[in-house]
């Protein structure tokens, strides 16, 4: 499936660009966003990708495996706020992952992805989303489409401050007897249906 970003006018509801955005960076991604303003009486203002901007990495997946319950792995993607404002929206990831029983299938060891948003490094508050929990029952890496969508609240940036997306992958639950589990998270932009992609409609 292609994943795109619509930046879409919040007045007149049209698109006003289509373009792929693809987020694969375990470090800061400052500087591949700008703000804009546009002209009304009361402006909106938006983080807008630049696709010119973009590139691929070497990471293409993260992962983390566990026979206890308890984070295995995460990456936050960082936007550094180019100036005053105050924000609001929603934040989208989309992508794919893949899980498997390290000791012996079963269908008690359990993992999800969650997503939560940043400021400064902190979690704000009300932002963090559990997605749904899978049960492999394999040895074998099995795969799951990902998507989350979390809500910003209205929060103020002052300038430099970092908006951060945190995706973490989580192991819920583990069997008595032979317990393990391992969590990928795939991040390739290079291989169709393997990237990351985050949205995000602020305003």
């Amino acid at each position: 499936m292609t994943k795109k970003f619509a930046f879409i006018d919040t007045n007149s509801k049209q698109i006003g660009a289509f373009d792929p955005i693809v987020a694969s960076m375990p470090a800061d991604i400052a500087g591949y966003y700008f703000a804009i303003s546009d002209e009304q009486a009361t402006p909106n203002r938006l983080l807008v990708p630049d696709i010119s901007y973009l590139k691929k990495t070497s990471e293409t997946s993260f992962s983390g495996s566990s026979t206890t319950t308890g984070t295995v792995a995460d990456r936050t993607y960082e936007i550094v706020i180019p100036c005053a404002m105050i924000l609001s929206g929603k934040v989208a990831v989309f992508g794919k992952i893949g899980m498997w029983n390290t000791a012996a299938a079963n269908e008690s060891d359990k993992g999800r992805i969650n997503l939560s948003l940043l400021k400064n490094g902190s979690e704000i508050s009300g932002t963090k989303v559990n997605g749904a929990e899978h049960a492999p029952n394999s040895t074998s890496e099995i795969n799951y489409d990902l998507i989350l969508v979390t809500e910003l609240p209205s929060t103020s940036f002052n300038s430099g401050d970092k908006l951060g997306i945190k995706i973490e992958a989580e192991v819920t639950a583990v069997d008595a007897t032979n317990p393990g589990l391992a969590i990928k998270v795939y991040t390739d932009p290079a291989t169709s249906g393997n990237e990351l992609v985050i949205y995000l409609q602020l305003t």
